[in-house]
């Protein structure tokens, strides 16, 4: 539990080279330098094959404009990119969608960051973007996964075809009044209208009512049963299941995220609430991985303690246990 309350952190990986510098032409191996020339053949006869008109980008990834808005802006380095995806093998299966026709919300991450990305050429194709286009693009491995497989999703040096919406490009500022709109639709579509707006954008809703003579305050130890989910209903934490322990932590002593202490320091012994938080006060960016599956993946292999996608809003539902 206390593992996955980390705000930032580092990444040294060693699955697949997929960190590092994108411009490592210079570092390619002879085999390394025949497999893309190899890759880049067997895009350009596809392409040929289907009649399909594409460009070149200085990366010498083939691309192909399929929306175009001369209005839209490009991003900028510590934007925030919002986007939709449709990712998958060259002549195989799909790997992974988020599709605006699905209704979810589209991925988010800081544009030009150095934390790791999967696939590698994400920064480059988007670099070349502007919002509200979209893109298809022809990755060989190089610039998709490299050797990296997963069973059953990814191949081993596979050739990749991408389709990237561009959304928009936001401040840090404008990412939270995105969140926050998140939040209250969210809010209204489970009847959670009574929630109380706290700091940092923050709500919280009680459930049940504790004893207010016994409230949390900014030097109390509290004991708490948890549950943590993502909005979409996914658990990534709890401590309710039979024989687990409570969570004891010293308000001003922990290192828990700051939209967490903020909704315990709403509540007394006894009491149940939810608390909605948003990015910023939770984990904020962090390893950019489609599909998400390669970020659990290193996880299980201990390569990283990230458990929650990038700006993700989070639920958590509370019952406090004890206050001292």
């Amino acid at each position: 539990m206390m593992d996955s309350f980390r705000t930032y952190f580092f990444l040294f990986l060693t699955i697949g080279a997929l960190a590092g510098c994108q411009d490592d032409d210079a570092d390619m191996s002879p085999a390394d330098t025949d497999l893309f020339e190899q890759q880049q053949q067997t895009i350009e006869q596809y392409l040929t094959e289907r009649g399909i008109a594409t460009q070149q980008n200085e990366a010498g990834i083939h691309f192909q404009v399929l929306t175009e808005n001369e209005s839209g802006a490009s991003p900028e380095p510590g934007q925030i990119v919002n986007l939709y995806y449709r990712i998958e093998e060259l002549e195989g299966g799909l790997i992974e969608a988020r599709e605006e026709s699905s209704g979810s919300a589209p991925a988010s991450y800081i544009f030009n960051d150095q934390f790791l990305l999967a696939p590698r050429g994400l920064n480059v194709m988007l670099s070349q973007m502007r919002e509200g286009e979209e893109h298809e693009f022809y990755l060989p491995s190089r610039w998709a996964y490299l050797d990296y497989s997963q069973s059953g999703v990814i191949s081993s040096n596979a050739i990749v075809r991408a389709r990237i919406k561009l959304v928009e490009a936001l401040t840090p500022n404008e990412q939270k009044q995105v969140e926050d709109e998140r939040i209250n639709d969210y809010l209204a579509s489970n009847q959670l209208e009574d929630a109380d707006s706290l700091a940092s954008g923050v709500y919280y809703v009680q459930r049940q009512a504790g004893d207010t003579s016994a409230m949390v305050n900014n030097t109390s130890t509290v004991s708490l049963r948890y549950t943590g989910s993502l909005l979409d209903g996914t658990v990534f934490d709890t401590n309710t299941e039979a024989g687990d322990q409570p969570l004891e932590f010293t308000i001003g002593q922990t290192s828990l995220i700051e939209g967490f202490l903020t909704g315990v320091l709403q509540m007394s012994l006894g009491e149940k609430g939810t608390v909605i938080i948003p990015s910023h006060a939770a984990y904020g960016p962090g390893a950019v991985a489609i599909p998400y599956s390669i970020v659990k993946d290193w996880l299980e292999q201990g390569a990283t303690p990230q458990r929650i996608p990038p700006f993700a809003i989070l639920r958590f539902d509370l019952e406090v246990i004890a206050v001292n």
